[in-house]
């Protein structure tokens, strides 16, 4: 289940946000995936969604022009400022210092 999950997450991230989504589909509770993956990694599920969103905002700010809301739109946050707050508190930087070179956080 946990290579499911991982694998849909991979795929509909940006459709899809919330470990409750990912369960439907997978035919399962909420719960059941929670305690499974957290069994299998030591994480919890929502930590996967979190991490291919950051990955994609760092992809996008170091490869392209667009703009922090243009980007915050693509990865469908309604709302730039709370996609800033987002990314600083996963990186410890804002979007803006991480595009302009302060990539040393993970």
């Amino acid at each position: 289940m946990t290579e499911d999950y991982c694998r849909l997450v991979g795929t509909s991230f940006l459709e899809r946000r919330t470990v409750a989504a990912y369960a439907t589909l997978l035919g399962v509770s909420a719960d059941h995936l929670s305690a499974t993956f957290r069994k299998t990694t030591g994480f919890p599920p929502g930590i996967l969604i979190q991490n291919h969103l950051i990955l994609e905002a760092k992809r996008l700010l170091a490869h392209s022009t667009l703009a922090v809301g243009e980007i915050a739109e693509r990865l469908k946050f309604k709302d730039p400022s709370y996609f800033s707050r987002f990314f600083r508190r996963a990186t410890g930087v804002s979007p803006s210092e991480f595009r302009a070179g302060g990539k040393t956080h993970p």
